[in-house]
């Protein structure tokens, strides 16, 4: 099974981007981005982000939170899997054929408590990633000491 570096690997070689042009788009060094592919190496989560977006493969982010943060990684599944079961009831709501006033404020209601789960998901993911740069700064602070 491959680890999260070889998977990074492989979709960066895929799409014909070579190392050093990987890390400028992601604005770090050559030599980060070697550490992570073939030395197990994890980045912090801003730079997983970036490197997920640049690559276009939001599953690693899910492999990287399931193994850097197990328990993050199981609180987004089960919101994951409350927003599908949501969106699929919403879904339904939407190709009915009595579409009535009343329907159309549950609708809304549903819609509105949707978009606030996503909201406070997106929220809790903000909270993570300024938590995570905040140990990593102690933990520089602790080093130069």
């Amino acid at each position: 099974m491959e680890n999260i570096g070889q998977k990074i690997r492989r979709h960066r070689v895929g799409q014909g981007l070579k190392v050093y042009e990987f890390a400028k788009k992601i604005g770090v060094n050559p030599v980060y981005i070697t550490q992570i592919e073939k030395h197990n190496k994890f980045p912090s989560p801003a730079i997983m982000k970036k490197i997920t977006d640049l690559l276009a493969e939001p599953g690693l982010f899910r492999m990287y939170l399931k193994l850097k943060y197990p328990l993050v990684y199981e609180q987004v599944k089960k919101e994951d899997a409350y927003r599908k079961s949501e969106f699929r009831e919403i879904e339904k709501e939407f190709t009915t054929n009595e579409y009535t006033a009343e329907a159309d404020r549950k609708l809304q209601r549903r819609i509105s408590i949707y978009e606030a789960r996503v909201r406070r998901s997106e929220a809790n993911l903000k909270k993570i990633r300024e938590l995570h740069l905040k140990l990593k700064n102690t933990t520089k602070q602790r080093a130069r000491s």
